[in-house]
C-alpha cells in the first residue's frame, strides 16, 4: 500500500513539473532583454530554514506560487523573512546560449543563485564587491540556457524594502543599457558637483556662508544618493561593507544638518520667525547625534540598530521637510517675496521623495519614474536652491542702490538746509557746497558708471532667467496636466543654465568685464563649427522659429575673442526672434571681402527699422518704440557695437520698415 501511495505521488509531482516546464520562458535569437514576471514563482521562508533541496525537491517543492504583478517589479515592501523564488527557463534552438539575470536594486543583504550544474554564487549588500560574478552596480548573474527547459532558484533576504526589478538579457544589449546608464548617472552627478564647485568658488569670492552651507548640503545629498544607486560600494570602497551599511544613512544626516543651516541664513529665521529657527536648531543637533551614533560602531566594539536609527532620521526628515515647506509660505503672507524659489526647490524635492517612500513600502508600482523620483527631485531642488541665491544677490545689490540714492538725497537736503539757514556764513557754506557737489559729482559718475555697467551685464542674465523660468513654468502646468515632457525641458535648461554659469563666472573671476570691455583675447578658431552651435543651441530655445545656416566655403577660420563674439551673435538672434513672427525664418550667414575681412550676417523677415532710427539704434537704452509690449532695456545693440569696435570692426546695417533686418559684423581675419 505504502508503495502505490509513493508512486502516485510520484506522478503527480510529475505531472505539476510538466506544467510549469510546460509555463518556462522561451527566449530566442531576437530577444535582447525579457521581463520574467510571468513565470517567476515564490516561497516566503518565514524562519530562513529552508534550503535548495527543500524547495526543488523537497516537500515545499509544491508550495511555490505566483507573483502579483502590480507594476514592472516585484515590491514586497518590508520584511524579515527570506524569500525564495524559482524561474523556468529554456532556448530556442537558433538563441544564444549565454544570458544575464539581472536584480536592478542594490539594497538586498543576502542573495542566493542556483544555476542547473553551477555552484551557488551568494552575494548582497552585506558581502564584498568581489562577491559579485559580474562587476556591475546591481546584481547579474551569467546564464547558460539549454532547449530543454530548466529551473533557476534564488534567494533573497533584505532589513530595507524588498524591491525586486529582474531582467534577463542577451550580454550585448545589456552591455550597451549598462553603458547609457553609467553615462546618464555621470551626467547627473556631475552636473550636481559642478553645482558644488561653483558655489564654493561663490563663497570665497562673496564670503557668504549661504554658499559655504548650499555647498555642503548639495555634496552631501548627491553622496547619498550616489551610495543609494550603488556606484559607492562598486567603485569608491568595495570592500569597506560596515561603512557601506552606514553610508547612505551619514549622508542623508549631515544633508539635513547643512539644508537647515542654509535655511536658517536664507529665510533669516532668527529675524522673522525665532520659534521655528530654535525648532530646527534643535533637530540639527539631532541630525548630528544620529550621524555620531551610525559612525560610531565603525571603530568601537558597539552594535546599534541601523533599522531603527533609519527609521528615526526618515521620521526627522519628514518633520524638518514640512517645517521648510511652512516656513517660507509664512514669510510669503508675511510679505518676504524673495522666498519664492525656495518653496518651488523644496516643494520638488519633498514630492519627489514621498513617491520614493511610497515606491519603497509598495504602495505605488515601480516605473522609471517613481524608480528615479528621488534623483529628479534632487537634482531640479539643487538647481532651484541656485537660483534662489542668484536672486538673494540681485535683490541686495538693488537694495545697496536705493540705499546710495537715498543718501545722496539726504546730502542734498542737507546742503540746501545749510545754504538757506546759514545766512551770515555764506561764504564759507558757498565754498564747503561747492567741495560737497563736486565730491558728490564724483561719486553719481563712479554710481552711474557702476549702474550702466551693471545694466549691460543684467541684460545678458535677463534674456536667460526668463528662459529658464518660462520652462520651469512650463513644466510646472504640464506636469499638473499630468503631461510629461522632461526630456524636451531639462536640455533647454541645461543650455541656458551652462550659458548663464559661462558668463558669471567670467565676470567674477577674469574680470573682464570690470575692466569696462578694454580687452579682447584673439584667438584663431573654427568660425563653421561654432556657428554651427549656435545655430543648434537657438534651434532648442527658439522653437517657433526656423533658422538656416549658410556657410562660405572660402572661410575656414577667424581670429576674434570667441566668448565675446558669442555674445555679438546670441543678442543679434535674441531680436531677430524678437522681432520677427512665428516660423519666420532666420539665417545666420558668412561673408567675406577684400582685404582679409570676415562678415557674420543675421537676417530676419521681421518688422525692420525706419530709416530715422538707424543712426540712434546703438545707442544707450534706444528703443524704436519704448510702449511696445516685447521685453528689453535697449542695451543688446550696444553691447554688439562696444564688442566690434573692440576688435576694430564695424556693425552694418542693412533694412526698411516691413521688409526684415540684416546686422552684418565684419571683422579683420589678421
Amino acid at each position: 500500500m505504502l508503495n502505490v501511495v509513493t508512486r502516485l505521488f510520484t506522478v503527480v509531482l510529475f505531472l505539476c513539473a510538466c506544467i510549469n516546464t510546460a509555463q518556462s520562458i522561451e527566449v530566442t535569437a531576437t530577444d535582447e532583454k525579457i521581463n520574467p514576471l510571468a513565470a517567476l514563482e515564490f516561497i516566503e521562508d518565514k524562519q530562513s530554514s529552508l534550503t535548495l533541496d527543500d524547495v526543488s525537491n523537497g516537500s515545499s517543492a509544491s508550495a511555490f506560487k505566483k507573483v502579483q504583478i502590480t507594476g514592472k517589479d516585484i515590491n514586497l515592501g518590508f520584511s524579515t523573512a527570506s524569500f525564495w523564488f524559482r524561474i523556468p527557463l529554456q532556448r530556442t534552438v537558433n538563441a544564444p546560449q549565454s544570458w544575464f539575470f539581472e536584480i536592478a536594486f542594490f539594497y538586498l543583504d543576502h542573495i542566493e543563485f542556483y544555476a542547473p550544474g553551477k555552484p551557488p554564487v551568494i552575494t548582497g549588500s552585506t558581502y564584498p564587491f568581489s562577491s559579485r560574478p559580474v562587476f556591475n552596480r546591481f546584481y547579474v548573474f551569467p546564464l547558460d540556457l539549454n532547449t530543454a527547459p530548466q529551473y533557476f532558484y534564488f534567494k533573497v533576504r533584505t532589513s530595507s524594502t524588498l524591491i525586486l526589478p529582474v531582467t534577463i538579457w542577451q550580454p550585448r544589449a545589456f552591455s550597451i543599457a549598462s553603458q547609457k546608464s553609467y553615462f546618464i548617472l555621470a551626467l547627473y552627478y556631475g552636473g550636481l558637483w559642478v553645482l558644488v564647485i561653483y558655489n564654493l568658488l561663490l563663497f570665497i569670492s562673496l564670503r557668504d556662508k549661504n554658499y559655504l552651507f548650499y555647498s555642503l548640503y548639495a555634496l552631501n545629498i548627491s553622496m547619498g544618493s550616489l551610495v543609494r544607486a550603488g556606484l559607492g560600494n562598486q567603485f569608491l570602497w568595495p570592500d569597506l561593507i560596515a561603512w557601506d551599511q552606514v553610508a547612505r544613512h551619514v549622508y542623508y544626516s549631515m544633508a539635513g544638518v547643512f539644508v537647515i543651516l542654509f535655511s536658517q541664513g536664507y529665510l533669516k529665521t532668527q529675524r522673522y520667525m525665532p520659534k521655528t529657527h530654535n525648532f530646527l536648531t534643535i533637530v540639527g543637533a539631532i541630525y548630528i547625534l544620529i550621524t555620531l551614533l551610525l559612525t560610531i560602531p565603525l571603530s568601537l566594539p558597539i552594535t546599534i540598530p541601523i533599522s531603527i536609527l533609519s527609521r528615526i532620521l526618515m521620521l526627522i526628515s519628514i518633520t524638518v521637510g514640512i517645517t521648510l515647506i511652512y516656513a517660507p509660505i509664512k514669510l510669503l503672507f508675511l510679505g518676504h517675496k524673495g522666498v519664492g524659489l525656495f518653496l518651488l526647490g523644496c516643494s520638488i524635492l519633498w514630492f519627489g521623495v514621498i513617491i520614493a517612500s511610497l515606491r519603497d513600502f509598495g504602495l505605488i508600482p515601480t516605473n522609471a519614474y517613481t524608480a528615479d523620483a528621488f534623483r529628479i527631485g534632487t537634482g531640479l531642488e539643487m538647481l532651484i536652491f541656485a537660483f534662489a541665491l542668484a536672486n538673494r544677490v540681485h535683490t541686495e545689490k538693488q537694495l545697496k542702490e536705493q540705499a546710495q540714492h537715498e543718501t545722496l538725497e539726504i546730502k542734498q537736503a542737507l546742503i540746501d538746509t545749510l545754504t538757506h539757514s546759514e545766512q551770515n556764513l555764506e561764504h564759507q557754506v558757498k565754498l564747503r557746497t561747492e567741495q560737497l557737489e563736486a565730491s558728490l559729482s564724483n561719486e553719481k559718475q563712479l554710481l552711474d558708471q557702476y549702474i550702466r555697467f551693471g545694466a549691460l551685464i543684467s541684460h545678458e542674465f535677463r534674456n536667460q532667467f526668463g528662459i529658464i523660468q518660462s520652462q520651469l513654468s512650463l513644466l510646472i502646468k504640464e506636469y499638473e496636466m499630468g503631461i510629461n515632457k522632461l526630456d524636451s525641458r531639462l536640455p533647454i535648461i541645461k543650455n541656458t543654465t551652462h550659458r548663464l554659469m559661462s558668463l558669471f563666472e567670467k565676470w567674477l573671476q577674469n574680470g573682464r568685464f570690470n575692466k569696462g570691455l578694454n580687452e579682447a583675447n584673439r584667438q584663431h578658431f573654427a568660425l563653421g563649427t561654432w556657428l554651427t552651435d549656435i545655430a543648434d543651441n537657438y534651434v532648442k530655445l527658439q522653437q517657433k522659429h526656423r533658422f538656416e545656416l549658410r556657410l562660405s566655403p572660402t572661410i575656414d577660420t577667424l581670429l576674434a575673442d570667441k566668448s565675446l563674439l558669442t555674445l555679438v551673435i546670441q543678442n543679434l538672434l535674441d531680436n531677430a526672434c524678437k522681432y520677427s513672427g512665428s516660423s519666420e525664418l532666420i539665417i545666420i550667414e558668412t561673408r567675406s571681402k577684400t582685404g582679409m575681412t570676415t562678415g557674420i550676417a543675421v537676417i530676419d523677415q521681421g518688422v525692420g527699422i525706419a530709416l530715422e532710427h538707424q543712426d540712434m539704434i546703438f545707442s544707450d537704452y534706444y528703443r524704436v518704440n519704448p510702449e511696445t509690449t516685447i521685453q528689453g532695456m535697449g542695451l543688446g545693440l550696444s553691447l554688439v557695437q562696444r564688442i566690434i569696435q573692440l576688435h576694430g570692426g564695424t556693425v552694418e546695417l542693412n533694412s526698411s520698415l516691413g521688409s526684415g533686418s540684416c546686422f552684418c559684423v565684419w571683422l579683420k581675419n589678421t
